[in-house]
């Protein structure tokens, strides 16, 4: 989608979206009842008229504010109020695959500019990924493999079929200002009462099949880091899930795109269809 008319592009109102800019697109805008079921034209309308839509949305294709204007693909915002994104630039297998649970808009836009920079056409665009307003721990690239380690389970029944293992030595703390300390430093801090907030690294496994790990941040929010690298090849880590579930559910469809024969479905969203 392409528009020459000024117009037709709004800016964000969040600072840390000002090089970006995005069109509506009135025709698929959709609504949600309380009971968070998906509404459209024509009866949306009719639904509003009624009174019984709870929340609507624009959908919301987003480009760089400067230069040729690239599309970088679309967000719209959720019955719960996190945001979904779809990439113009997922590889083959992953077409339609749209990803759920970003906290706001600029975790749905970070993770798009990721997905397109990881394409080999477009790895060396000078435009950088939107940077998070706290320090990020480390990007491990490896997946401790310990036969004797004890598998645990979610507290959430939605990621009953799911397991995680605890690494401690992965584990990282956040001091006041957001700063990550890890391993012998993250002791250090912890013994003089620094840090405010410890996140454990948990490998995720859907009945013994590796997806990858998930850790919460300093903000409360969650990453998830998936080893399957035909999706983002370099700085793995997605961040913004509203929590434990939608990161989860990230990883499972990452592995699903590719190997859709050999594992089941990812769950399904919390809220309506």
């Amino acid at each position: 989608m392409y528009f020459d008319d000024e117009d037709y592009y709004y800016p964000f109102t969040l600072e840390s979206l000002k090089d970006y800019t995005f069109t509506q697109d009135n025709s698929l805008f959709w609504g949600h009842d309380k009971q968070g079921r998906v509404w459209e034209e024509p009866e949306l309308t009719e639904m509003q008229k009624k009174g019984l839509i709870f929340i609507c949305s624009p959908h919301k294709t987003v480009f760089f504010k400067e230069g040729d204007r690239s599309l970088l693909g679309y967000i719209q915002e959720g019955f719960d109020g996190t945001w979904l994104a779809h990439s113009g630039y997922y590889p083959p297998m992953m077409d339609g695959m749209e990803v759920f649970g970003f906290i706001n808009e600029f975790y749905a836009v970070r993770f798009l500019l990721q997905v397109m920079q990881s394409q080999s056409e477009y790895s060396d665009s000078s435009r950088e990924i939107p940077q998070i307003s706290w320090k990020i721990p480390i990007n491990y690239t490896y997946y401790p493999q310990n036969q004797s380690v004890e598998y645990h389970t979610f507290s959430r029944k939605s990621l009953e079929n799911y397991t995680f293992t605890l690494h401690e030595e992965l584990s990282c703390g956040y001091d006041r200002e957001g700063c990550a300390y890890e391993e012998s430093e993250f002791t250090k801090m912890q013994t003089k009462g620094l840090i405010v907030k410890e996140c454990s690294y948990k490998s995720v496994y859907f009945e013994r099949i590796l997806l990858g790990y998930i850790q919460e941040c300093f903000d409360g929010t969650w990453l998830a880091h998936s080893p399957y690298e035909f999706l983002i090849k370099e700085s793995r880590e997605v961040f913004g899930f509203l929590d434990e579930f939608y990161a989860v559910r990230f990883l499972h469809q990452v592995i699903k795109a590719q190997y859709f024969e050999e594992i089941g479905d990812a769950p399904d969203l919390p809220w309506g269809e």
